[in-house]
């Protein structure tokens, strides 16, 4: 899907570029756009910008955990990109949340993620594993609807605030 993006201008794009040693340019989204989030889950209204799917992407270090104790070697959370890193929960408890809260904001949880290949790319180098995981262990064991491979939960913000690092997370609703 196309999306509109609005340059900041030259002399954002110069800075940038400077900073970052390659040529860049900075782009951003009008607050009346209506992009809508990942179009299988055609029962929400919300909204996201330039992220793949989903606003906020949330998984906790005990899913991590369990999923490297299945695989050869060890995959880190920057492979799967997430926003907001959960602790002391059993591996996949996000899973079963329906609603929390961490600070002040409450989030629906609205859809498990699909991952793609993307996951098999070393964050560090660069380079995608020619041994596909973890895509391949977890294609093993947490493979979903239509043969989507899914790994943590996407968000959606039901409010603005603030949450910080270390905030607890309160479970509003659970399906469990």
């Amino acid at each position: 899907e196309a999306v509109l993006g609005h340059d900041t201008g030259v002399e954002t794009a110069l800075w940038l570029s400077g900073c970052l040693g390659e040529p860049v340019r900075l782009v951003y989204m009008a607050d009346d756009t209506r992009r809508p989030v990942d179009p299988t889950f055609a029962n929400s209204e919300a909204r996201v910008s330039f992220a793949d799917g989903y606003p906020l992407l949330l998984i906790s270090e005990a899913s991590l955990e369990d999923l490297n104790a299945r695989t050869d070697g060890t995959h880190v959370m920057a492979q799967f990109r997430p926003n907001l890193v959960a602790t002391g929960t059993e591996p996949y408890a996000e899973d079963g949340w329906k609603r929390i809260r961490i600070g002040d904001v409450t989030f629906r949880v609205d859809a498990p993620c699909s991952r793609c290949a993307m996951v098999t790319v070393d964050p560090s180098r660069g380079e995608k594993r020619a041994d596909k995981e973890p895509l391949k262990t977890l294609a093993g064991y947490r493979r979903g609807e239509k043969g989507k491979v899914y790994f943590g939960q996407n968000l959606v913000a039901e409010n603005s605030g603030d949450i910080g690092v270390n905030d607890p997370i309160e479970v509003l609703e659970s399906s469990l």
